[in-house]
This record gives C-alpha cells, structure tokens and sequence, in this order.
C-alpha cells in the first residue's frame, strides 16, 4: 500500500506526499513485508545502479512505482468485486420463466475490466523492465492463468459480448464462433483460432476465487529478481514522526533490515 506524508516545506506552506509504505516508520515496525513492498522503494537504487539509465528516468521511478501499485490495487478491487458478483450468481434461484439479466451484465462488465487491468499491468512491467534493461517479467507472460485470461479479454473486446450460464457449480461463458474472423490470431497467446473453428460455440470455464493469488505471487517473484542485485546494506529514509514546527523527522534503514522481515509470496 501507499500512505499520503503531509510535511512542512521551505517558507512555510504544507504539502502532500504520496510514498511507499516502507517510508513510514510505524508501517515498517514488527511488520511482514513482500519484494514488491521494497521494490517500491528500492526501484531507484536499481536505476541508480543500471548505468545505461539516464538521470531524469531516474527520478521518475518514484511516481512509476506508485503508478504500478495503482493498477495493482485496481486489479485486486475488480477481482473481489468480479468473485463476489460471480458468488452471487451461483446462489442465484433461478425458477421464474422470465428471470432478470442483470446480474449477468454485471459479471460480463468486471470480467472486461479485470482482463483490461491485468492487460494494463501487463504493459507496466514491460516498461519497467525496459527502463532496468532486463526482461524479467517474461516468467509471468508464459504463465498459463495469464495466457489464457489474456485471450478470454481479447475474445471479450473483439468476439462480442458471451453468453453467460451457471454448469455444474460454475460459471461459463461462450461466443459465437461465426463472429471470430474479428479475431486476429496473433493478438492469441494460448488458444489457436483453428482450435474453434469446427465448432459454433466457443466455452469457457471462469472461476475467479484464486484471481489475485495468481497475480501476486508471480509478481513478487518479478520484484525479488530486482532486489536481489540490490547491495544490502543501500537505505531509505523512513518518517519516524514531526517536529513542533510541522517538519518531518527521518531516519535511515537498510536494505538488510528489511529483509529480516521479508517472505515470498
């Protein structure tokens, strides 16, 4: 997470900060950390070391990885909201014969966006790793969970709009396969467009309750590949509090420390 610092500048107006959790000296303290958490404070340490990286990329790793943060947070909000839509149409008791479609283009709606957000994130930590001249976000782009889901959001985008139906405790969805030459069957990562071409319905099994795991745990390991070519014993200033006139008081912590409490996702 990120914390908003309201600190007192020269000549004596107030100004807002928006940093990293491991800046705030409380959050720090007794707390179980991710490699995401000291990526988002030890990117600049990694850019200061990449010597191809030049000095005004170097200060706008601060304000990437709060923007990485963001569409991870916006990801995680969609897929509890896309779960929870999708309980909600599981415990549906459909016995009328004229029956609401509502829910449905609810659930059609979250499971568009969320294929957006992870696509969005998708293009963060490609230019992330192009900034750092690596490419170690490609072991999360050949995990199966993510192929696939990106394929279900180009289906979503360029197929149409699927049909929605509760099987065997679960949910599936299916697009007419008549409506595929919209698809270009490059933009498809783990299905191949020959593989539905002999068939009028394309399905697709969704169950969102591991969504998030999925992305996070990959993610940390991306991260854990960048802090571990950090020295340990580089630092970060951490507010431990205020002083009477309003200014912030800030120590330095290591790398190191930090690492004590660290565990992989």
């Amino acid at each position: 997470m990120v914390k908003v610092i309201r600190g007192k500048v020269k000549g004596g107006g107030m100004i807002d900060v928006v940093v990293p959790d491991i800046h705030v000296h409380s959050y720090v303290k007794d707390r179980k950390l991710t490699y995401l958490d000291l990526f988002y404070s030890f990117a600049q340490v990694v850019a200061r070391n990449t010597k191809k990286t030049e000095e005004d990329k170097i200060e706008a790793i601060v304000r990437t990885m709060i923007e990485l943060h963001t569409k991870i947070v916006s990801y995680i909000f969609i897929s509890r909201l896309l779960y929870g839509q999708e309980k909600k149409i599981l415990s549906l008791k459909e016995t009328r014969r004229i029956r609401d479609h509502k829910p449905y283009q609810i659930y059609i709606g979250l499971l568009t966006a969320q294929g957006d957000a992870l696509h969005s994130l998708r293009d963060m930590v490609n230019a992330i790793d192009g900034l750092f001249h690596k490419e170690h976000g490609r072991r999360i782009k050949r995990e199966e969970w993510f192929r696939m889901n990106m394929d279900i959001r180009n289906f979503l985008h360029h197929v149409g709009v699927p049909n929605v139906t509760k099987q065997n405790g679960g949910i599936v969805i299916s697009f007419e396969t008549k409506r595929l030459e919209q698809l270009n069957p490059k933009h498809l990562q783990y299905f191949k467009k020959e593989d539905f071409e002999s068939q009028r319905h394309i399905e697709f099994i969704i169950s969102s309750e591991n969504d998030v795991q999925q992305l996070l745990v990959p993610l940390d390991r991306w991260a854990k590949a960048y802090i571990d070519q950090i020295d340990p014993n580089e630092e970060v200033s951490v507010i431990t509090g205020y002083r009477k006139n309003g200014s912030a008081r800030y120590k330095k912590i290591k790398l190191r420390e930090l690492l004590d409490q660290t565990y992989q996702t």
